[in-house]
């Protein structure tokens, strides 16, 4: 009886996943994807849908800004060139932008997304980030020196024990030879005094 309950819990699982598959993999995205002028063969994620929808078209209309335009003023090139850039700057980026905006964003080209979403605050993060870095390069320079200046010290430190030691001993040494200078001048001194007396 538990198998069985186990059989239909799982059968009911499976129908469910296999309805949800059907759901978000069937026919209708690559409708979509016909009716927004994109590829419907391609694999279609959500990311790259965000990513790929109107990034060429933006890109396409700002490389109409980038070209300097040749001919003269008067030209068929030239003037046809102002119109699309004139028709590109007053009514399709606004139009898109509007658009973008009632869709929450959705259909904003990446790039747009991606300035008016990250580019502040990764601006922020990166001199704060940078400013945190220095600081810690700076920590570690301060502590590399405090082990430096430490080891000089422990080292002079050294070198001056070993010369008190050695003063030490030269003044015992030099101490030691006094008393025995003034012994012998004592005993000189005393030969001295014996001989005059005789």
């Amino acid at each position: 009886q538990d198998q069985r309950a186990a059989v239909v819990f799982m059968t009911n699982r499976l129908n469910f996943i296999a309805q949800m598959d059907a759901i978000a993999n069937g026919t209708w995205k690559k409708l979509f994807r016909e009716m927004l002028g994109m590829d419907p063969e391609m694999a279609l994620t959500e990311t790259g849908l965000k990513n790929s929808f109107g990034k060429e078209y933006w890109n396409t209309l700002m490389e109409m800004f980038e070209d300097d335009l040749e001919g003269g003023v008067f030209s068929l090139e030239y003037l046809l060139g102002t119109l699309m850039r004139v028709v590109a700057l007053f009514v399709i980026i606004p139009a898109w932008v509007v658009l973008g905006i009632c869709t929450c964003g959705w259909l904003w080209p990446p790039q747009i997304r991606e300035h008016i979403f990250t580019s502040a605050v990764s601006k922020h993060n990166s001199e704060t980030e940078r400013e945190e870095e220095l600081r810690r390069n700076q920590l570690v320079k301060v502590k590399a020196e405090i082990v430096a200046m430490g080891e000089d010290l422990r080292q002079e430190l050294a070198l001056d024990r070993t010369q008190i030691v050695q003063t030490k001993s030269l003044v015992a040494e030099r101490k030691q030879e006094i008393q025995t200078e003034m012994k012998d001048i004592k005993r000189v001194i005393a030969m001295l005094f014996e001989q005059q007396g005789m």
